[in-house]
């Protein structure tokens, strides 16, 4: 026969029936149900990071800070840090898909896997992002949980995720704080600006005094020259005085006889005194002569006569006594009138030159006064240029910080890291290994079973012909699978831990847990095939392949496409992939036995699957004499 006549004869043996034809095409799309079914639920995990779940505990409480304007001033704003970031996790569609929870929902929600993520804003939060600028820096500081006993790749995601919170906060809080530093900066520039008019203004004001200063300067020359005249005065007066003295001399030669003069009028004066007195003797005498008269008339005359003598003889003593004196003043007097009168001549002329003198002097004197209230006016707006530089220099002192060295390094660390996440890995396992240790177990288990009845029947052909109930063959068929099960269940895991480390808090658990996987998986392996036969060997690997791109057991099952994510709670994979990981973990025990109840009922189906295929089976047709396909 021609050698490509063989591979065709092995072929055309699939053309006699449906059900070959149907196992060429199933060997054909195996490979393409394997690869495209694994690619598709693992297409792009990363974005698709929304669809599952996280929870953020705000308990931040804002805070008010200071904060400067553009142009320099100052206020105040709220700075409410805990709640923004809620705002923008919660509309963020390339990170967890973020709700806000209480603190309790948000643990338990953590705890039974409804949220793979928890997000905790403590209370400080604002005021430690607004605290950069201030005297006390310090970082904002985050808590980002996850539970490595739910899922250990979500773990890993919420790594990436905290690392971009933590650069997009600490990218916002560096230009908040660059801001500021640019709007003191500012200040400190309109500062110094201001500081360079008041310069300026002291510049004006040192100019103007010195004009002033000249002004007193020129007032001070006016006040000497007047000075001058004013000593010019004084020669006059002295030129006066020397007029004076040649005066008294003329005086002294014109009034020689006038001592002698006055002398023999003070003789004659005498001697009017003394006939005065002699008359006022005699009538005295006649009066008391005529005393016995008794002519009252008389009387009264001659008492005025008395009276009148008297004071005549008194008047011409004063007299006497007073030309006496005149006659011994007389020489000074006249000289003294002449040297008076010339002297006071002389004096009028440099009195004259004196009051000229005096009256420039006046008029210098209020040109200095002038020109020192110039210098006066100009010296205040020196000094009020000069409080002026002082406050600006002080205040754009004031803007610019003088750190000591270790707040100098507390700020710089702050403004490096103004914001860290403090990652919490709840039950966090080692290695990579151990995250997805849960997966491969469960896999190698199904396959396991798999091999399991390649090797052995799913139903004995003697309890199928015998009179045995339906049960009994079912589990004739199962008891020897599920003994290999236990083998390799046992090995499996003693060889995890021992040669490759997989640890767990609760070894005979998850041994236990492992066995009672084994022993589910095998009960699946059996009915299918006893079922389907060798198209219930096929089903097999595709349920593999679904259970793989479902279970969870690598990215969480809500970053796949809806489908998987729908089969993901109808498959038994699922279940143990959770069990295993939660006591590879140490977990929830709760969580282990909700797992170990969904899995017992897949093997209670199973099973029940099993019993109805033994009933079938005891029927014998055509097809299971000469069966289209055998596998």
């Amino acid at each position: 026969m021609p050698i490509f006549s063989l591979p065709g004869l092995e072929l055309a043996r699939f053309r006699r029936a449906l059900l070959t034809r149907l196992a060429l095409v199933a060997v054909l799309v195996v490979p393409l149900i394997y690869g495209g079914l694994y690619l598709t639920a693992n297409l792009d995990p990363t974005h698709r990071l929304s669809d599952l779940p996280a929870a953020v505990v705000d308990q931040d409480v804002p805070v008010r800070v200071s904060t400067r304007a553009e142009d320099g001033s100052t206020g105040e704003r709220t700075v409410s840090a805990g709640a923004d970031l809620v705002r923008t996790l919660e509309s963020s569609t390339t990170s967890f898909g973020w709700e806000s929870a209480s603190a309790a929902e948000a643990a338990d929600g953590l705890r039974d896997g409804r949220f793979a993520a928890v997000l905790t804003i403590p209370r400080g939060f604002s005021a430690a992002l607004g605290s950069v600028g201030g005297d006390d820096p310090r970082s904002g500081q985050l808590t980002l949980t996850t539970d490595d006993a739910e899922n250990y790749i979500a773990g890993t995601i919420a790594n990436s995720v905290g690392a971009g919170l933590t650069r997009s906060l600490s990218a916002n809080a560096n230009q908040n704080y660059a801001e500021q530093v640019s709007l003191a900066f500012g200040s400190v520039h309109t500062s110094l600006g201001q500081a360079a008019d008041g310069a300026a203004r002291l510049r004006d004001g040192a100019a103007e005094a010195t004009t002033g200063a000249d002004s007193l300067a020129a007032g001070a020359g006016d006040l000497a020259t007047g000075a001058g005249r004013l000593a010019d005065g004084a020669g006059q007066a002295q030129a006066g005085a020397d007029r004076l003295a040649d005066g008294l001399a003329e005086l002294q030669g014109a009034t020689a006889s006038l001592p002698g003069d006055s002398s023999r009028l003070a003789q004659g004066a005498a001697g009017v005194a003394d006939g005065a007195r002699r008359l006022e003797a005699g009538t005295r005498q006649l009066q008391q002569a005529l005393a016995a008269v008794p002519d009252p008339q008389l009387q009264q005359q001659l008492t005025a006569l008395v009276e009148g003598a008297g004071q005549l003889s008194g008047g011409a003593g004063q007299v006497a006594d007073g030309t006496a004196a005149v006659a011994e003043r007389a020489p000074a007097l006249t000289t003294g009138i002449a040297q008076a009168t010339d002297g006071a001549r002389s004096l009028a002329s440099g009195d004259a030159s004196l009051a000229a003198g005096a009256g420039e002097l006046q008029a210098g004197a209020g040109r200095l006064q002038t020109g020192a209230q110039d210098l006066a006016g100009g010296t205040e707006r020196l000094r009020s240029g000069a409080e002026e530089l002082r406050s600006s220099l002080a205040g754009g002192q004031a803007e610019v910080p003088d750190d000591d060295a270790g707040l100098r390094e507390q700020r710089a660390a702050t403004v490096a890291t103004p914001v860290s996440t403090d990652r919490v890995r709840e039950h966090e396992v080692a290695r990579y290994s151990d995250g997805l240790a849960p997966l491969f177990v469960c896999v190698a288990l199904w396959v396991g079973g798999m091999v399991t009845y390649m090797v052995l029947r799913a139903m004995s052909p003697r309890a199928l012909a015998s009179t045995v109930a339906p049960w009994r063959a079912a589990l004739a068929g199962w008891l020897p699978g599920a003994v290999l099960a236990v083998g390799q269940a046992l090995v499996l895991g003693l060889v995890l831990h021992l040669a490759v480390g997989i640890a767990a808090p609760n070894l005979p658990g998850a041994l236990a847990f492992s066995v009672l996987v084994a022993l589910v998986f095998t009960a699946i392996h059996q009915c299918l095939n006893a079922l389907l036969g060798g198209v219930g060997r096929l089903l097999a690997l595709v349920l593999l392949v679904l259970q793989l791109t479902s279970a969870g057991g690598t990215y969480p099952v809500q970053t796949s496409p809806g489908f998987f994510a729908a089969l993901h709670p109808w498959l038994p994979m699922t279940y143990g992939v959770d069990g295993i990981r939660h006591l590879v973990a140490g977990g929830s025990a709760a969580a282990v036995w909700t797992d170990a109840a969904a899995l017992a009922g897949f093997g209670l189906l199973a099973l029940a699957v099993s019993v109805l295929a033994a009933a079938r089976r005891r029927t014998w047709t055509p097809a299971r004499l000469h069966p289209s396909l055998t596998l």
